[in-house]
């Protein structure tokens, strides 16, 4: 079926036209970039409220989704509600209707797609279909199963949504990304179109609002282009290069490279400081580059980040420069921000924390009443819109027992309140160190060149950072740590201030300026040819896909399997196959579950290695599937009266897999 072009341009295309009529986005290639994120983020929320008025996204959720973005296309184009909303900026209307192709200079659009090439092809060559099945480099793979069960359990399934990895347990993070990718593949999309069409269409959006908020908040094309290259190339976890296979293979300076606890002999300074620094990360992975550790491996965070830099976008000309909008920008302002929980629910900080800093900012100027009716218009449909979401997944999560709030865990727990506050600094230094050595100390060292209400809009981000360096939201640190990319663009852009200071200043310091800029993409090319070109593993053997198409089509969508590898990153039955399962892929159970692991683990080993069928029975399970089985097992299936009914051998692996349906009554 092609019904998945429709579904993978009508609403961007809907959303972009919506846009290309804002004040804020006067070019079609910025509502373009617009248009992406806010379309597929405004069609999946809609799909997700009519899932859950008609129990299932089925025809009718699907063309009342379309309607309303229709019905919002003509509210906007409509004369008089356009004229309403732009009343107060009639005498700019003949200066500002001009649509022009982008509103960037020559060099920062150059560059702006130059580096969406580029990114592009990182993610096109991440993934591909091979001899032995669909293989991916690491970043990549990474989590893409899990987040592929959790938009196929709401695209297919019932209203609402539970998770295919653990039995009976309802979907706390129903992310609008997955949800889309699921719909594509629904309509006919295969599995490596259905990964990779969004993830193209959102780096496009993504790198193209960066340079915007760039160049908005700068207003200089240096400044904008050097800052963009150093966030989209630049290296955070720098010190992650003293241990590249390539450094320490071309030189014993670095040797030895895994120095995880200190006290241990160190016959260079780069192993020693590097083991410092290593011993002090504690919770986190470290960022070699965001394409590598963030947007490939962090799906949600791939919609959320150009969904929020187009927030941030439209605050910084609303509130925090001289731009006039009209009631209409900030009425869209509030609705694309409050569809945040959803999309990644990380970004409802930063937004946050951006209001208050609007609004005080706001109260600190002239004509603040004016600036503070904009401010109520665009936090009105946010907080109506954002509250309806975020009650939703709390009321989820709580159902899952998954709802507490933890410090980091660099920020330690003792009975001496001095010793404590002094060893969790050392621990947050380091850290930060490690992570982003480079753009920290320049990016706020660039702060004195900027414009004063340049550094006014980077105090939300300082708070931001604070928050996410004490508290985090997520079970995984990790997780909460990558919102530090928004702190980390603004570092970015205030350390291209002080590059561009010193390109004014002469000869030696220009050169030093490049050499800065070398030092913090450093990591890329090492990234890029090591992880990209060196080494892929499987997403999805052959073995796994006939299986799961054989699951698919022969077995009730309700049935229960048991799986005997319940700890590998990859499982087909809870994934492209649709099916639940006591337990797999549990590294990503966490604390999300109806049943505790350890209560789902045992279960699986009493059916698997005993053939129970009194412990199939208690949960419902009706089918087993086994990968890889010693020859015990199999045997203990075969004697015990379960049919085998789907085997698959792929000697080149070697793999081998068997489902049995368990004859339990």
């Amino acid at each position: 079926m092609l019904f998945w072009i429709i579904i993978a341009v009508f609403p961007s295309l809907i959303a972009a036209l919506i846009a290309l009529r804002m004040q804020f986005s006067r070019s079609a290639v910025e509502s373009i970039a617009i248009g992406i994120p806010f379309g597929i983020v405004s069609f999946t929320s809609l799909l997700f409220a009519f899932d859950y008025a008609f129990g299932s996204i089925n025809s009718y959720a699907i063309g009342l989704s379309f309607l309303v973005m229709l019905a919002a296309l003509a509210a906007v184009y409509s004369k008089p509600i356009y004229d309403s909303a732009f009343s107060s900026l009639k005498k700019h209307k003949k200066s500002n209707f001009k649509i022009s192709i982008t509103s960037l200079p020559r060099w920062a659009w150059i560059f702006a797609l130059a580096i969406t090439v580029i990114i592009a092809i990182i993610f096109i060559a991440g993934t591909g279909n091979y001899a032995n099945g669909i293989y991916c480099i690491d970043a990549s793979c990474s989590d893409a199963l899990y987040h592929i069960g959790i938009g196929y359990s709401v695209a297919f399934g019932h209203f609402p949504p539970e998770y295919y990895f653990t039995v009976g347990t309802k979907n706390v993070f129903p992310f609008m990304s997955d949800l889309y990718m699921g719909m594509l593949h629904r309509f006919g999309l295969g599995t490596v179109g259905a990964l990779m069409l969004p993830d193209v269409m959102l780096v496009f959006s993504f790198v193209w609002l960066s340079m915007m908020v760039a160049y908005a908040i700068s207003k200089s094309t240096r400044i904008s282009v050097i800052s963009t290259i150093m966030f989209w190339f630049g290296g955070v976890g720098f010190i992650k290069i003293l241990d590249f296979p390539f450094i320490k293979q071309i030189t014993p300076l670095f040797q030895p490279a895994h120095l995880f606890y200190l006290p241990q002999p160190h016959n260079t300074i780069p192993s020693f400081i590097y083991s410092v620094l290593k011993m002090s990360e504690i919770p986190t992975s470290y960022w070699t580059s965001i394409i590598n550790s963030m947007l490939l491996a962090q799906r949600d965070l791939l919609l959320g980040l150009p969904l929020a830099l187009a927030a941030i976008y439209i605050i910084y000309l609303g509130f925090f420069s001289e731009t006039k909008l009209g009631a209409k920008e900030y009425l869209f302002l509030g609705i694309l921000a409050g569809m945040l929980p959803l999309a990644n629910a990380e970004s409802v900080i930063l937004v946050i924390f951006l209001g208050i800093s609007a609004l005080f900012y706001v109260l600190a100027k002239k004509g603040r009443l004016k600036g503070l009716y904009n401010f109520v218009l665009a936090a009105i449909p946010f907080a109506i819109i954002g509250s309806i979401e975020l009650l939703y997944m709390n009321s989820q999560k709580r159902e899952a027992n998954w709802s507490y709030f933890i410090y980091q865990n660099y920020v330690l727990h003792g009975s001496n309140a001095f010793v404590t506050a002094v060893l969790s600094m050392e621990n947050i230094v380091f850290f930060w160190l490690q992570v982003a050595g480079i753009p920290v100390i320049l990016g706020l060292l660039g702060l004195y060149y900027a414009k004063r209400n340049s550094k006014a809009f980077f105090i939300p981000f300082m708070a931001l950072w604070v928050f996410v360096t004490v508290y985090t939201p997520q079970p995984n640190p990790a997780d909460s740590n990558k919102i530090f990319i928004y702190v980390f663009l603004m570092l970015c852009l205030f350390m291209a201030y002080l590059v561009d200071a010193m390109w004014r200043k002469g000869l030696l310091l220009r050169a030093f300026g490049i050499l800065l800029v070398i030092l913090v993409i450093i990591n890329f090319p090492l990234f890029f040819t090591h992880d990209v070109f060196a080494f892929r593993q499987p997403l999805l053997t052959n073995a796994e896909i006939a299986a799961a198409s054989y699951i698919t089509n022969n077995t009730p969508p309700g049935a229960v399997f048991v799986v005997n590898d319940y700890n590998a990153f990859r499982n087909p039955v809870s994934s492209i196959a649709m099916r639940q399962t006591l337990i797999s892929i549990s590294q990503y159970v966490g604390g999300i579950y109806k049943y505790p692991p350890p209560q789902m683990i045992s279960a699986t080993m009493q059916i698997v290695s005993k053939a129970s069928c009194t412990t199939a029975i208690k949960y419902n399970v009706s089918y087993a599937y086994l990968e890889n089985p010693n020859s015990t097992t199999l045997a203990l299936f075969n004697d015990s009266g379960f049919k085998m009914v789907f085997n698959y051998s792929q000697p080149s692996i070697p793999q081998k897999i068997y489902v049995y349906k368990l004859n339990c009554s």
